[in-house]
């Protein structure tokens, strides 16, 4: 079978980790991410884990190396691994989308949810040290940041879309509808 690589993308809180687990354990995928690359150079610079550091960071590179650096550097780790599939999360910006799709076997899923709900997922994880504690006024703010303002319209860009919603079940129906397009 030839390697599959699924490029995830959505806003934040929209489930694309969560789309990224079940791959990793129903599908055996390799994991690979954008936000990995600049947490591991945020951990080595002891730079809070926040969300503004976050986008900062991928901004300053994207501006010194250009709008794709970040896809690059994740398109060599895929062609390291050995694993029949692999999962990309974190796509923000067209150009990271047509630096990807180079590695052929690409397929780019994008997850959506209302604001709402992605608002109440992102305070529950957690994920980044200021989570928690944020308003809604200042998530709906976070989704102005240069990293992160052009990631709704990879939507139209998209191999699929996910509405997710709904239930866990519901979303890992929709992802082995898409699966069974490539076994």
């Amino acid at each position: 079978m030839r390697r599959m690589v699924f490029g995830l993308s959505g806003e934040p809180g929209s489930g694309k980790d969560t789309v990224k687990e079940y791959l990793i354990e129903r599908y055996n995928a390799e994991s690979l991410g954008f936000s990995l690359v600049l947490k591991d150079i945020l951990n080595r610079l002891s730079i809070p884990l926040e969300r503004a550091n976050y986008a900062s960071l991928a901004e300053a590179l994207r501006t010194s190396f250009g709008e794709a650096i970040l896809a690059s550097g994740l398109a060599l780790d895929v062609a390291r691994t050995a694993k029949p599939m692999v999962a990309i999360d974190g796509i923000r910006k067209l150009a990271e989308l047509e630096e990807l799709r180079k590695i052929g076997n690409f397929r780019c899923i994008f997850v959506e949810a209302d604001m709402r709900v992605r608002y109440e997922r992102v305070k529950m994880r957690g994920m980044k040290a200021d989570d928690a504690g944020k308003t809604f006024e200042a998530f709906v703010r976070d989704h102005e940041h240069a990293a992160d303002k052009d990631v709704r319209n990879l939507r139209s860009e998209a191999d699929f879309v996910i509405e997710n919603n709904g239930t866990l079940e519901e979303l890992y129906k929709n992802l082995d509808e898409i699966m069974k397009n490539f076994s």
